[in-house]
């Protein structure tokens, strides 16, 4: 069985567009933030310098409302990532393919849910084989209760706390036969990854790609 593992916003979905939408609203300057900050901490670094005058908990407060309405109310509004709606349905057609969806949404400082990522789901007719939701902590040990040939997020951050060393060589014996990938997007399309990180270019379809090729090494 080939196994594998995604996370969910901005590597199933695509919400850059509204969420520049909603920052252009709240009055920040497009140009200097990107949505997908791999730590949000720094998003609000710069909203801060942006507007000096305010205090720093209405700065959080912003962004809170923000993230809320462009992943939870809003969410039906976002598109999903390019080559989604036609790979994944493929997939499910294969019996040798099984596909989960690995979210640190619910609990985490964003006031995230996965009652709205479900809903979605359902909106999209997507079926995945499972979530597993590591409350915005280290997805390592899901992904070595999962084992999968392949995890890809679009947070260089997450991947690196994946790895036992900075430099990203070091991997837990249990994940040596997982490839592990930083889907590209708009927001991290300046990142370099280092050591043994890869890179999913041309969204699902270069995703689709990689799959493809370890199916045939594994004699599917």
């Amino acid at each position: 069985k080939i196994i594998i593992a995604a996370d969910f916003d901005g590597v199933i979905t695509d919400p850059h567009g509204l969420m520049l939408e909603i920052l252009q609203r709240y009055g920040y300057e497009l140009a200097d933030i990107s949505p997908f900050q791999p730590d949000h901490q720094n998003t609000l670094e710069v909203m801060q310098r942006q507007k000096p005058g305010r205090s720093r908990q209405d700065i959080k407060d912003d962004y809170r409302a923000m993230i809320k309405e462009c992943y939870i109310d809003r969410l039906n509004e976002v598109p999903l990532a390019p080559g989604a709606a036609e790979v994944l349905p493929r997939w499910r057609k294969l019996p040798y393919v099984s596909f989960f969806n690995v979210t640190s949404r619910e609990d985490s400082p964003l006031c995230m849910e996965l009652k709205a990522l479900s809903r979605y789901f359902q909106q999209m007719e997507i079926t995945v084989n499972g979530v597993i939701n590591t409350s915005n902590t280290n997805k390592r040990p899901a992904l070595i209760h999962l084992a999968p040939v392949i995890f890809t997020d679009d947070s260089y951050n997450k991947l690196q706390d994946i790895f036992d060393d900075p430099q990203c060589t070091c991997l837990d014996p249990r994940l040596q036969n997982t490839a592990i990938a930083l889907f590209r997007n708009q927001g991290n399309r300046n990142i370099r990854p280092a050591g043994l990180i890869q890179t999913i270019e041309n969204g699902w379809w270069g995703l689709d790609l990689k799959v493809r090729e370890i199916a045939k090494k594994s004699g599917y």
